[in-house]
């Protein structure tokens, strides 16, 4: 077999394209495949695929192929231009890549697979012996794809999210499916118009097939919930992990006005505790039993915040909403006769918001889960942290989107 027949099947050429010759460059370690067509061909116009007469021949192009062994392969070809009376002169399409590629499109679904696995751009360029630029360029492509491809399907669940990136107090709003765990999108900041973009995306069908959306009490997520679903004010489920975050918060609060206020031995009970009183009871590690037990034998105010902090913990593990909703009144008259004037401030706030905290008990929903969570901050330390916002998004898009990304 001549190793133009042999590159015309293992390339899977059909008429009318076929292997010219095949040229081997020893020292450079390239094979470079010449690929024509056949004359007085009949093209399609790439718009609206009517057959049209051949116009010229674009410049020479090379196109990377997968290796030939150990030697780096390249496609060598002059795209042919057809003239359409509709769309005018233009390129027709080409069975081995897509309009504006410099990888055929083998070549490229290998380049997202293995940026799939390493999961770092650096690691994949080493790995296929490409540049950086060629690497985003291709990841960037697979995203416009798979998110041109992606369906418009009625999601029920939606889990809304703020992640920093950068230097600086800088976010970004990602928006995911809570069924699939799959990153819808990412937009910039966290503003009401960062997710009311989002919702604008979708159809009137879409939005009225939101049941829930699990979220944050960030007041710009509320406002553009309200303003966009059907129904949306009825809809939010504030996020549980978030409330506990509050309430470490004003616990921290606590803590560190008491430290300021104290000496002597009570302020050395204090002194470094932050990350011990944030541990739950039950996950508390045990080199911490100790100085947690002699803190509990001090009168302080702390030791109540903490007690108050993990008391509300249970407010989700009641059998039903009347327990809930009775269980948080107790609660709440509890700390609002205390002097805690932290702890108080989060009882405030919890009254404003008490129906979307309690709606966890009709729709059982947290952001905790979503498979982007966990992935988009391996993404950012795999990176070493993004500064470009495009950037950031079409990693996480890449990797949590669930995106149909090959050619």
């Amino acid at each position: 077999m001549q190793d133009t027949q042999l590159y015309q099947q293992i390339l899977g050429l059909k008429e009318p394209w076929l292997v010219d010759r095949v040229e081997l460059n020893l020292d450079q370690h390239q094979v470079t495949v010449f690929v024509e067509h056949r004359p007085d061909v009949a093209w399609q116009c790439p718009h609206c695929g009517q057959a049209c007469p051949l116009y010229d021949h674009g410049p020479s192009r090379t196109w990377r192929h997968l290796d030939t062994c150990q030697f780096r392969t390249l496609l060598q070809a002059r795209p042919p231009r057809v003239n359409c009376p509709e769309h005018g002169v233009c390129n027709a399409t080409l069975p081995w890549a897509e309009p504006g590629a410099r990888f055929t499109m083998l070549m490229e679904r290998f380049v997202i697979d293995v940026l799939q696995e390493c999961q770092n751009i650096t690691a994949a360029c080493r790995l296929i012996d490409i540049g950086w630029d060629q690497a985003a360029h291709v990841m960037q492509r697979a995203v416009e794809r798979g998110m041109h491809r992606r369906e418009q399907t009625m999601v029920k669940y939606l889990g809304v999210d703020e992640k920093r990136y950068g230097r600086g107090h800088v976010y970004v709003t990602v928006v995911s499916d809570l069924e699939t765990g799959a990153v819808q999108d990412v937009t910039e900041h966290h503003v009401i118009e960062s997710l009311a973009c989002y919702y604008r995306q979708l159809s009137q069908a879409q939005l009225e097939s939101i049941q829930a959306v699990a979220m944050d009490m960030h007041q710009s997520y509320i406002t553009a919930t309200q303003d966009h679903v059907p129904g949306g004010e009825h809809k939010i489920v504030f996020d549980r992990f978030h409330v506990i975050r509050q309430a470490n918060q004003a616990l921290e609060s606590v803590r560190a006005s008491e430290y300021r206020q104290l000496c002597g031995d009570d302020k050395d009970v204090l002194r470094g505790a932050k990350q011990m009183l944030l541990w739950g009871r039950e996950n508390r590690p045990a080199k911490y039993d100790e100085r947690f037990a002699e803190l509990r034998r001090h009168t302080l105010r702390t030791a109540r915040a903490w007690s108050m902090k993990e008391l509300l913990r249970q407010l989700w593990l009641q059998p039903s909403l009347n327990h809930a909703r009775e269980f948080l009144r107790r609660w709440s008259r509890w700390v609002s006769r205390s002097k805690i004037h932290p702890m108080k401030r989060l009882v405030r706030m919890l009254r404003r918001r008490i129906d979307g905290v309690l709606r966890y008990y009709e729709h059982p929903l947290t952001t905790a889960g979503c498979e982007g969570n966990s992935r988009i901050a391996a993404i950012q330390h795999c990176a070493a942290g993004y500064r470009n916002f495009q950037r950031l998004r079409q990693a996480i898009l890449f990797y949590c989107g669930q995106l149909d990304l090959h050619p």
